[in-house]
C-alpha cells in the first residue's frame, strides 16, 4: 500500500472512532484529522469533502457486512 493510500486507510478508522464519540451531529474533519496527525492537505488529496468520506465509511461498512455474511 502506498503513503496516500495508508492514510486514507488512517483516516477511515479515525473516522469510525469520532463518529462513535460524537455523532454525526458532532462530526468534524478537523476531529478526523487531529486523531490521526494527517495534515490537511493530506485528508483533502484522500477525500474530497466530508460528505466524500462518509460515502466511504458506507462502502467499508459494507464491505465489513459482506465479509461477516461470508464467513
Amino acid at each position: 500500500m502506498d503513503e496516500l493510500g495508508a492514510a486514507r486507510e488512517q483516516l477511515v478508522d479515525a473516522a469510525w472512532q469520532v463518529l462513535a464519540r460524537t455523532g454525526f451531529e458532532g462530526f468534524k474533519v478537523s476531529s478526523v484529522i487531529r486523531a490521526t496527525g494527517v495534515s490537511t492537505r493530506t485528508f483533502y488529496r484522500c477525500f474530497s469533502s466530508k460528505d466524500d468520506l462518509f460515502v466511504e465509511l458506507l462502502v467499508d461498512e459494507t464491505r465489513r457486512a459482506a465479509e461477516r455474511i461470508v464467513r
